[in-house]
């Protein structure tokens, strides 16, 4: 049987790219000790990436006691992957000027500097007195972009997409994608799982993975499996490990089975079902 030569479509531009929320990286409130002046509680850094950039929003709220007679404000540093600082931004430059003792809330949310590259943060708290000068009063730990593994399972009449274990007629596990973000603010994903063919004596499948837009529902970056025909009506599995790199946030998974048109004799490759998965968070 011959089947038509296929090759993985490169990358390409999109005609608009959404963006995502890839991961959140809540952390414990900041204190100075021992006075507690300025304390930042609630504090959550929220990873957004999108037309190839990684920017770190952070919210939460400074608090502010005996504060009169100075300015406080909240500093995010960002940082590449090899811990060169990308950046700095503040929730505001000047800071905010308290004229009381009394305890003051101030609502914080802002972006922290973006780039392509941006993967760890780290918020610090500052403080202006009587001098020019900005004093930081305390930082948090390292906050990092994680990425998440999906699961995939497809299931199909003598064809299944799944782990590599088989029990009663289906995988008993799923099959993963993985994601990783490119220096160059491109995504890698990676598919890894088994093809199951069971009772499908000379029927052929693949695996094959479309980045696809989920504003236009176009593909921007495809990649075929090999083709795997069953010997006998057996079970057998074929191990497929796929990636695509493109500017979009979800990954549609494909199990498709070779179907010739009794008519014409031609045959064609056809979905037979499909998962998508998003790297949001």
């Amino acid at each position: 049987m011959q089947y038509p030569e296929l090759s993985t479509t490169p990358a390409g531009p999109s005609p608009s790219t959404p963006s995502a929320l890839v991961d959140n990286d809540p952390f414990p409130t900041m204190f100075h000790d021992p006075d507690s002046e300025v304390t930042f509680t609630d504090g959550n850094i929220a990873w957004q990436w999108g037309n190839g950039t990684v920017t770190p929003r952070l919210t939460g709220t400074l608090h502010v006691v005996n504060g009169d007679d100075a300015r406080f404000r909240v500093r995010v540093d960002s940082y590449d992957a090899n811990n060169n600082k990308v950046g700095t931004a503040y929730d505001k430059d000047n800071g905010h000027p308290i004229h009381t003792d009394d305890p003051k809330d101030i609502a914080v949310d802002m972006n922290g500097a973006a780039g392509p590259n941006v993967r760890r943060a780290v918020v610090a708290l500052e403080k202006q007195g009587t001098s020019a000068k900005w004093k930081t009063k305390d930082e948090s730990d390292v906050l990092e972009l994680d990425t998440f593994d999906d699961s995939v399972t497809i299931r199909g009449s003598g064809i299944d997409v799944g782990g590599a274990d088989f029990a009663n007629g289906a995988p008993t596990g799923p099959a993963t994608v993985s994601w990783r973000f490119g220096d160059d603010g491109t995504l890698t994903a990676t598919y890894t799982g088994y093809l199951h063919l069971t009772n499908f004596h000379q029927g052929s499948g693949r695996v094959v993975i479309r980045a696809i837009n989920s504003l236009t529902g176009r593909a921007s970056a495809t990649a075929e499996g090999d083709t795997h025909t069953a010997e006998d009506n057996g079970h057998h599995a074929y191990q497929d490990t796929l990636a695509v790199v493109s500017d979009v946030a979800e990954l549609e998974v494909a199990m498709q089975s070779w179907v010739t048109d009794p008519e014409t004799g031609q045959g064609s490759w056809t979905d037979v079902d499909s998962q998508t998965v998003n790297v949001a968070a």
